[in-house]
């Protein structure tokens, strides 16, 4: 008995070692790294966007941090002694009181190399920002052993907001045709070689490139739009409470029209024009400004919306691949795009979200509504339109079950960072992923991820590359080949 409790006595030793001696090699690889990136950036002029520690971001939550896990793997070895626990409290006394001097002596070397740095590198904590920022998420992610609040999927309606009954009714015939369409893609997907919705990627900027086209054009003007694109040969496929989406041919290849109200035109015609080399947005063929109703012309995707993907076969692979490029446009929103990270505002429900992207002949995605697709500023904070988040209700219950705790405040002064999308990836994958056995046994063992996407404090949700890390450690765990 007593050699037991003394093994729980240095296994604690030990574990308190290790966190405190894992946190002064991180602070000392801090002013390090620092020192070597502020070097760069002098020489250089990085253009990189510098996040600077407001009052979210702080090193306190470091330390904060620090002590919560010191004291619950306290907690759990005292749990195990418990369960043995003899009387010799004597000797139990002197090894707490030598772990307490250890914990002690060690704490303070900390604290006399921090303010050695800080002495060295005054300038450290302003230009820091980045490394605190990592400190911090790997610091406040939770560990794998802590147990961590389940979570409920948003579910699926079946009817979109600002959708009208003629518009429903053209829908449901464009989905009939889906289905078709799908046979007919399933067949040539996996020996394609050409390239299918990313053609205009390497364009001169207002140029396009269709599938089957030799070379790059430049994006038509109105006078062409007309010509080329009259209303009479135009045909309703979809719409919504600011667009109305049209289908035509452009010299044998199929375009689609979209008509936005004017007041939303700008900002998605900004966004559209910015992303265009980035291969996540719809190709923009054509822009027209005259109309009361604004047009632009896009690369026409056969399949649809991601509300599709409910017409897939359930083929592991195949969804994974709508999955893992999902997750790719999302980690290019946040990590790659210019003035990024850029957020999704009004992805509230589970539908909605999926109606903005598109599914590509190759059964992968494109985003579409970028209405709401918004820039972070110089702190890294978006501000989002409360009446998007609300559906125009200022009750809470009527908010879409897909909007994160911290964004249900919406208001002047409140600001949300990319970790709004974070919250509604386990969402969208069990949407994709469907109910198939096989799907349910990757689902499982995403769980756990997906718990951390859930959490109500937005630094402690893992970063995309976290999130898209653990999807390819699944995808080798189950051999998945989704072909990308």
């Amino acid at each position: 008995m007593e050699i037991k409790h003394k093994i729980g006595i240095g296994l604690l030793s030990v574990l308190v070692s290790v966190l405190v001696f894992t946190f002064l090699g991180a602070s000392r690889a801090e002013a390090n790294f620092s020192r070597s990136r502020r070097s760069t950036d002098e020489q250089h002029g990085s253009s990189k966007l510098q996040f600077e520690p407001g009052s979210l971001h702080t090193t306190s939550h470091v330390s904060t941090s620090l002590k919560s896990l010191l004291q619950k793997a306290s907690q759990s070895i005292e749990q195990n002694e418990n369960e043995n626990l003899s009387t010799d409290d004597v000797e139990t006394t002197t090894s707490e009181e030598t772990l307490t001097s250890t914990y002690s002596t060690t704490t303070s070397e900390s604290e006399e190399d921090n303010e050695e740095d800080s002495f060295g590198e005054p300038e450290n904590q302003e230009e820091n920002s980045f490394v605190h920022e990592m400190m911090i998420q790997s610091a406040r992610r939770p560990n794998d052993d802590f147990e961590l609040p389940d979570f409920e999927i948003c579910p699926i309606l079946p009817d979109l907001p600002g959708e009208s009954g003629s518009i429903r009714k053209v829908r449901d015939t464009e989905r009939a045709k889906v289905n078709r369409r799908i046979e007919e893609r399933l067949k040539i997907y996996q020996n394609r070689t050409d390239c299918v919705y990313d053609c205009h990627v390497g364009c001169p900027e207002g140029w396009f490139k269709l599938p089957g086209m030799t070379e790059c054009r430049p994006r038509l003007n109105c006078a062409q739009i007309k010509k080329q694109l009259p209303t009479k040969d135009r045909y309703l496929i979809g719409g919504g409470g600011v667009k109305r989406i049209y289908t035509a041919q452009l010299n044998g290849s199929a375009v689609v029209i979209a008509r936005v109200k004017r007041f939303k035109f700008n900002q998605y015609l900004e966004s559209m024009i910015d992303l265009q080399q980035t291969g996540v947005v719809a190709q923009l063929i054509g822009v027209c400004e005259e109309p009361a109703w604004p047009e632009v012309v896009l690369q026409y995707h056969s399949l649809g919306s991601l509300l599709s993907v409910s017409q897939l076969p359930n083929d592991l692979d195949l969804r994974w691949r709508v999955v893992m490029s999902y997750l790719d446009v999302v980690n290019k929103l946040h990590t790659q795009v210019p003035r990024s990270p850029r957020v999704l505002c009004d992805a509230s429900r589970t539908e909605i979200t999926l109606s903005q992207f598109l599914l590509t002949d190759d059964f992968q995605v494109v985003l579409n509504d970028v209405d709401e697709l918004i820039a972070a500023s110089q702190d890294g904070t978006v501000r989002c339109n409360c009446n998007i988040i609300r559906g125009g209700s200022e009750i809470e219950e009527n908010m879409g079950c897909l909007v994160p705790p911290e964004q249900k405040q919406c208001g002047l002064g409140i600001f949300y960072t990319e970790k709004i999308d974070i919250w509604k990836i386990p969402d969208i994958t069990k949407a994709i992923l469907g109910e198939s056995e096989e799907a349910t046994d990757v689902w499982n063992k995403l769980y756990r991820i997906h718990q951390e996407c859930k959490l109500d404090e937005p630094l402690a949700r893992p970063e995309i590359g976290i999130v898209v890390d653990k999807y390819l450690e699944v995808q080798q765990q189950f051999n998945i080949n989704p072909g990308l």
